[in-house]
C-alpha cells in the first residue's frame, strides 16, 4: 500500500518522531523485530494503552506509538493492514492498523477504510488511566479530531472532512449529531467553521441554522479548551484529547 505524505517521518509530529527514533527501545526494537507477524506480537505481549506518551517519570515515547511507527517503516500491505484492524486477540492491535491508516493512509480514502467498523461494539481503553470506548467511538474521533492526548494528527483536507461528515449523516443521523454537534461541545480544537459549515449540516439534515444555537456552541467550546484553540501547530491550553470525547490528562 502506497504511504501518502512525509516518507521520512510518516507524518508523525515532530517532537514526539524524534523521541520514538531516539528512545531506547525503539532502538532495541529495531534490532530485535523486523517483519510484521513479530510487530503484532509484541504489541500483544507489551501495549497497555494506546496514549502517545508514556505516564509516571518515564517521559518517553509509549510502547504503542514505537511499535506503530515500526509497522510504518516495513510498509504494510493491503492484507496486513486488514488483518491488523479485524485481529481478534486485542483491540490495540486493530487500532495499532486504524493508527497507521490515520498517519499514512491517503486522507480521501480514509472514511472507506473505517465505515464497516465506525460501529463496531468491541471496547478499548485508549487512555492510561481513562474510560473504555467502542472501537466504533474511537476510530470517529481519529477521522474528525486532529488533536490525540498530547500530539497532533496530520491535517485532513477539509473538503474530505465535510465528506465523511456527509457520509456519517446520511447512515446515521443521531451519529452526525453527536460527531458534529457533541464533539465540539466536548472542547474539539477547531472552530465550528472548520469542522462544518452551516450548509452542510442542513445536508446532513441536521439543521442546525439558529444563530443564539450556533453562538452557544462556539463559546461552549472555546470555554471548554480552556480559552484558546489549536489550529495547526499552535497552544491548546485545555488539555489533552482524549479520544470517545471529553479531556486526557495533560
Amino acid at each position: 500500500m502506497e504511504q501518502y505524505g512525509n516518507k521520512g517521518t510518516f507524518n508523525v509530529e515532530g517532537v514526539l518522531q524524534q523521541n520514538i527514533v531516539n528512545s531506547d527501545y525503539y532502538k532495541e526494537l529495531y534490532q530485535r523485530v523486523s517483519t510484521w507477524n513479530e510487530i503484532v506480537d509484541e504489541i500483544y505481549n507489551e501495549v497497555t494503552h494506546a496514549e502517545p506518551w508514556m505516564g509516571g517519570n518515564a517521559r518517553g515515547p509509549s510502547t504503542f506509538y514505537c511499535l506503530v511507527y515500526k509497522l510504518f517503516t516495513i510498509k504494510c500491505t493491503e492484507k496486513q493492514i486488514v488483518d491488523l484492524i479485524e485481529h481478534p486477540d486485542s483491540p490495540f492491535i486493530r487500532a495499532a492498523g486504524f493508527m497507521y491508516l490515520r498517519y499514512v493512509g491517503d486522507p480521501k480514502d480514509l472514511f472507506s477504510w473505517y465505515e464497516a467498523y465506525l460501529t463496531d461494539e468491541e471496547e478499548i481503553s485508549p487512555a492510561q488511566q481513562g474510560k473504555t470506548v467502542t472501537i466504533g467511538t474511537y476510530i470517529r474521533d481519529l477521522l474528525l479530531d486532529q488533536s490525540y492526548f498530547d500530539t497532533l494528527f496530520p491535517r485532513i483536507p477539509e473538503v474530505a472532512k465535510r465528506q465523511a461528515i456527509k457520509r456519517l449523516g446520511h447512515g446515521n443521523e443521531m451519529t452526525a449529531v453527536a460527531m458534529t454537534v457533541g464533539s465540539l461541545t466536548d472542547g474539539i480544537v477547531e472552530t465550528i467553521d472548520e469542522i462544518v459549515t452551516v450548509t452542510t449540516i442542513a445536508e446532513t439534515g441536521i439543521g442546525i441554522t439558529n444563530e443564539e444555537e450556533r453562538t452557544l456552541l462556539q463559546k461552549k467550546a472555546t470555554a471548554n479548551s480552556g480559552g484558546k484553540q489549536m489550529n495547526g501547530g499552535e497552544e491548546n491550553s485545555g488539555g489533552a484529547r482524549e479520544p470517545g470525547g471529553g479531556l486526557g490528562p495533560p
